[in-house]
């Protein structure tokens, strides 16, 4: 379920700030939880790339499957990612249900959060700062992928996930999370870029939940 890599690992956000020297993880640590860590609500455009393995071993630099969207997010676990390109597609949480919506099969898939909610969990420390990492990940800093006045930032699941590998975040020297990229355990690399955040102080009612439109079919996945 391409939305679980995508739920586990936005690990995001885009505030201006003063540039700071970071020479040790506990001070990115540091400088992400006092950016991100009081936010009520977010929203920040994202694109997507997915390369395979397959593709990792040719030479040159390729291009990989491309899609565009939108996140939204309100502590603790009300999420909504809303997929533009290539296709539209729709994910929400509420912290009980997730939704994965499918407009062009008329296709809504119901998960229960208690049993798919992991990445969700995850993904929400992260947004509020990463108040918690230390103690789900094992974390260095490695040469970035963003050039210059970048940091790389290597979280490595503890312990170890079923599908990925470790993730790498690149962060500018305000703590700005600029990218993140997600290696798999076979090889294959989900790359995101990450645009402008917007502080979002609240959210029309119902905004995290998804209302099945007559005509759709539904599908409930474990309960």
């Amino acid at each position: 379920m391409w939305w679980r890599t995508v739920a586990g690992t936005l690990l995001l956000i885009s505030l201006a700030g003063t540039g700071y020297c970071a020479e040790e993880v506990s001070d990115i640590l540091a400088g992400l939880k006092n950016r991100y860590g009081n936010l009520a609500g977010i929203s920040v455009p994202y694109t997507r790339e997915v390369i395979t393995r397959t593709m990792t071993m040719l030479p040159g630099k390729l291009k990989g499957d491309m899609a565009e969207g939108s996140l939204f997010f309100r502590p603790p676990f009300n999420f909504k990612l809303d997929q533009q390109k290539p296709e539209h597609e729709l994910l929400l949480s509420d912290g009980e249900k997730i939704w994965w919506f499918v407009p062009s099969k008329s296709l809504v898939t119901i998960y229960p959060f208690r049993k798919f909610g992991k990445e969700f969990i995850l993904l929400s420390d992260v947004l509020r700062g990463l108040s918690e990492v230390g103690e789900k990940f094992v974390t260095a800093l490695v040469p970035s992928e963003g050039g210059k006045d970048t940091y790389g930032l290597e979280l490595r699941p503890e312990p170890p996930w079923e599908d990925i590998d470790r993730i790498v975040l690149t962060i500018s020297g305000d703590f700005r999370i600029a990218g993140v990229t997600i290696h798999n355990m076979i090889g294959g690399i989900t790359r995101f870029e990450l645009g402008e955040l917007k502080a979002q102080p609240d959210f029309p009612d119902g905004f995290f939940r998804f209302n099945v439109p007559q005509g759709v079919k539904t599908i409930q996945e474990g309960d």
